[in-house]
């Protein structure tokens, strides 16, 4: 695990390094959350991106949580709201450290 975090953090960082400064905060208006799940396989272990929504009253997620297809989200030139530049980010971090796979 400890070995899995060290390459999270390390290709993260890279890619932070290349982002610019940006807030990452959601807008109030925004209810979707980006989640990462972790899926283990035998002696990997994988992320799958999952897109969430909070419940009317914002104490939490409600049970509709669904895999979101986020190899559109890099691709795309607008993204939407409920994806952070962190998020992005991490996402490519997570793709070149072969932890998500975004086929």
């Amino acid at each position: 695990m400890q070995g899995w975090l060290s390459k999270v953090n390390e290709h993260s960082t890279a890619q932070r390094q290349r982002v610019p400064e940006q807030t990452q905060d959601y807008p109030d208006n925004i209810k979707d959350r980006l989640l990462y799940v972790l899926n283990p396989l035998g002696t990997q272990v994988k992320i799958d991106i999952c897109k969430g929504r909070f419940n009317a009253a914002g104490t939490g997620l409600n049970k509709s949580i669904r895999r979101y297809d986020a190899l559109h989200a890099l691709r795309s030139a607008a993204t939407a709201g409920f994806i952070r530049p962190a998020d992005l980010a991490l996402l490519a971090a997570l793709a070149q450290a072969r932890l998500w796979d975004a086929s």
